[in-house]
């Protein structure tokens, strides 16, 4: 009867030691502060983005940024700092990349990722962060803006091919657009349109 008891005992131990361990906690509580500057689109951009850690990182693991679809990132460690050191490795992913520490972090933490090439199309956007110890990445809020560029291309829109009297509106406002060079609708009023009339002629064409 002896072995049946010391069984017992051993089970109940190895009951009382799976109770006591700690389960694993994720990592990152928030994502904040994403800034690209310049954030004009296709600009090569510094990003500084805080993060909110809930338990200790220690060398080796991993950061990984995910960011919209056309942000590149780049290969060289020494482009990014977290926590103010460099990482020991950069492995970009389609549209991020993946951090290795080369130094254990905790509670916020500032990274700052640069050379990174914006998106092209101009909007609204977020980015996502996930570690090695978390299940599931965490977005960025709020969102960060990138900006369309400056006027690279001007065309008549509406009012073309109208006729009217000296001093008298035209019955369909002349409108033009104006885009970037990605094709985004340039900002106002860095885009404003000027019409003008060729001095000395009684017509003019748009």
């Amino acid at each position: 009867r002896l072995p049946w008891a010391v069984a017992l005992v051993i089970s109940v131990v190895v009951a009382s030691v799976a109770v006591l361990m700690p389960s694993a906690s994720a990592a990152i509580t928030g994502v904040s502060a994403v800034q690209p500057t310049p954030n004009t689109a296709g600009a090569t951009a510094s990003y500084s983005i805080m993060i909110q850690n809930a338990s200790a990182l220690v060398a080796g693991q991993t950061i990984t940024l995910s960011g919209p679809t056309g942000t590149t990132f780049t290969n060289n460690a020494l482009d990014y700092t977290i926590a103010g050191s460099n990482p020991s490795l950069a492995s970009p992913t389609t549209g991020g990349v993946v951090l290795t520490l080369a130094a254990p972090v905790s509670g916020s933490i500032a990274i700052v990722a640069g050379n990174v090439v914006n998106p092209t199309t101009a909007g609204s956007y977020s980015l996502s962060v996930i570690t090695t110890v978390d299940t599931v990445p965490v977005t960025s809020s709020p969102n960060y803006t990138i900006a369309a560029g400056p006027p690279a291309s001007i065309w008549a829109t509406s009012g073309s091919g109208q006729n009217t009297s000296v001093a008298s509106s035209f019955g369909t406002l002349l409108t033009a657009t104006v885009k970037d060079q990605f094709g985004n609708p340039a900002p106002v009023p860095a885009s404003s349109v000027l019409f003008t009339v060729v001095p000395g002629t009684a017509t003019a064409s748009f």
